[in-house]
């Protein structure tokens, strides 16, 4: 059996389903080796946004997502998607070629220094040898989706991969996996007298959730705790949906540029209960000064927001115990928690939904959120159209709201829900994106058609960098560097296969979005839209 071979049997014993990649000649024997197995090679069109499929499949199967590309600018490329991975706490395994090891040191062409490129962006970064694999591969995928979940990255050079492994013979997945699958660890018991202190000590707690409850998948965990406690609950961009925002309990998203009404509720509370809460999650520094105690998958000793008491666990375990030595509290009223609810709202209506035939943001998310089901999965980008969807957008389901908030880079949207289809055939899938994430990512069109996936992709044109362009305004500075020209995005989407519509008003959106959503299959729906309500966002 060779090296490749076994990698790509002892991934399928652990669940892999797909990979995903832009190869180079290194990696045809793994690839070899992943057909043998059925597992199917998703090609892409550029090494990060395999990357971000890779990382998205992870955080929705549970199973380090894979992402194979060639050595050199195909590594370089990918180191984006890592970076993503790492910083928004995704298990990923990321290979790449490498340079034959009898090479390095006389031998510059795409030679760069990979694993030590790597190391800071990864919870392991190494060689992956032939003779090490049976090791080291069981410990990456390990490490990869334990405590807080993260990349791992090997450089495996082509005479690596076509190293025979002899003494394996033709073992087969299932008999890879009983042997070299890891058994669950024990959890060791927490101390959570000082937050069980805290709690009963005070009179009008409130919780922030963050991204450990969508990682560790403890939502159910988390509104039990909330309905027992009677607290309100604030949640981060990327734990929307791990409290229905219908429920009474939800008072809002915290860390967005509308979160004002949040505040308020925040500074009437006396303790915070941050669960799952990560620093990397905010976008502006922590200026509370009510107590926090956190409880954490890992990571709860955050300097984020210094927690003067911090607990580590099995999150579910931790809140049970929570549920079961701390009684219900008095301090809060419903008709409290739907006013920071209502505020916020107030604040989401647009000053000029429609003008000279362009449509507000705030108008579009309107009639997405009310035609697509409730358990849809919106994919939002990076730009100014997510600070508002961050605080409009209702989630009511786990996992059905993805973006990227720790290196937030553009281009998400579409390898995000390419990758959310896939691992969630049965629901809609939309992706809410500007026009400039959108050209650079364009060739991923290529993808969702050869895929066959419907898939909405909703495109905000306004013919500029809108979130550089506020910030430019807001220093009274002319616009320099952020402005472009309007092409055809509905005719891009058609030469590519996928249906292609315009909308210039809210009534042509809502027949396009409606008629997309219902034609099974990929589209993409431009938007003509303006800047200036961002301007009250930023």
């Amino acid at each position: 059996m060779k090296a490749s071979v076994f990698l790509a049997r002892y991934l399928r014993s652990q669940g892999l389903e797909r990979a995903f990649g832009l190869p180079g000649g290194e990696a045809i024997p793994l690839m070899e080796g992943l057909r043998q197995v059925d597992v199917p090679f998703i090609l892409s069109h550029h090494e990060s946004a395999a990357g971000y499929m890779a990382g998205a499949t992870g955080f929705l199967t549970g199973v380090p997502g894979l992402c194979i590309v060639t050595r050199g600018p195909g590594a370089a490329n990918m180191v984006n998607a890592v970076a993503m991975a790492h910083l928004d706490r995704l298990p990923l395994i990321a290979i790449s070629g490498d340079l034959e090891p009898s090479q390095v040191g006389s031998f510059t062409h795409q030679w760069l220094d990979l694993v030590n490129i790597f190391k800071p962006i990864t919870k392991s970064s190494g060689r992956l040898l032939a003779g090490e694999i049976e090791t080291s591969l069981p410990q990456a995928l390990e490490l990869a989706r334990s405590g807080r979940p993260g990349p791992v990255y090997f450089a495996f050079p082509g005479s690596e991969a076509n190293k025979e492994l002899p003494h394996l013979g033709d073992m087969s997945v299932e008999e890879i996996g009983r042997r070299y699958g890891s058994a669950p660890k024990a959890e060791t018991e927490a101390d959570l007298s000082g937050v069980i202190e805290a709690l009963r000590a005070s009179k009008a707690p409130i919780i922030m959730a963050g991204l450990g409850v969508a990682f560790s998948h403890t939502s159910a965990a988390l509104v039990a705790t909330a309905e027992h406690l009677r607290l309100p609950v604030t949640v981060t961009a990327q734990s929307k949906g791990c409290i229905p925002e219908d429920h009474p309990l939800f008072a809002g998203t915290f860390g967005v540029y509308t979160d004002a009404p949040i505040y308020g509720l925040i500074q009437e509370a006396d303790l915070i209960l941050a669960i799952g809460l990560d620093g990397v999650e905010f976008f502006k520094p922590w200026k509370i000064q009510v107590p926090v105690v956190s409880v954490a998958p890992t990571g709860a000793d955050d300097p984020s927001y210094s927690p003067r008491v911090a607990v580590d666990g099995d999150l579910s375990s931790l809140l049970a115990t929570i549920r079961k030595e701390v009684g219900p509290g008095a301090g809060w009223t419903l008709k409290r928690i739907e006013q920071c609810r209502r505020d916020v709202e107030a604040m989401m209506i647009p000053n000029i939904a429609e003008a000279g035939g362009r449509v507000a943001p705030q108008t579009v998310l309107e009639e997405m959120r009310r035609l697509l089901p409730r358990d849809g999965i919106l994919t939002v980008d990076v730009g100014a159209h997510k600070l508002i969807a961050m605080a409009q957008w209702a989630a009511y389901e786990p996992e059905t709201f993805l973006t990227t908030n720790g290196i937030s880079s553009m281009g998400y949207a579409i390898p995000g829900a390419i990758a959310a289809k896939l691992a969630r055939y049965d629901k809609q899938v939309a992706a809410f994106m500007g026009d400039g994430g959108f050209l650079m990512y364009t060739g991923e069109l290529e993808t969702l058609a050869r895929l066959k996936l419907p898939i909405t992709v909703v495109v905000m044109n306004d013919a500029a960098l809108s979130s550089i362009k506020v910030k430019q305004a807001k220093r009274n500075l002319p616009p320099v560097g952020v402005d472009f020209g309007e092409p055809d995005y509905a005719g891009i989407a058609r030469d590519f296969g996928l249906l292609g519509m315009k909308a210039t008003s809210r009534e042509e959106f809502r027949r396009a979005f409606q008629q997309a959503l219902d034609s099974g299959r990929g589209a993409v729906v431009e938007v003509v839209t303006y800047y200036d309500e961002y301007l009250r966002y930023q």
